[in-house]
């Protein structure tokens, strides 16, 4: 798994697993391709030791379209 948050660190916005916990990584092979799914899960962090705020809860998958050689 440590080979795919590095992964991870290096395709997602800068900070983002300071927010998100990498879950799970699921490798999937279309054709010629190989497509990695990343799944990331919000974590309770809160900035500045806040206590009035609370994550998104952001359920919704998203897709990162393949990257263009």
């Amino acid at each position: 798994m440590k080979q795919y948050r590095l992964l991870a660190e290096c395709l997602l916005p800068a900070h983002m697993l300071d927010w998100f916990d990498l879950k799970n990584v699921r490798v999937e092979k279309k054709g010629d391709t190989q497509v990695i799914h990343l799944y990331l899960d919000e974590n309770e962090q809160k900035p500045d030791d806040r206590e009035d705020l609370r994550p998104n809860g952001i359920y919704t998958r998203k897709c990162v379209s393949r990257l263009s050689d």
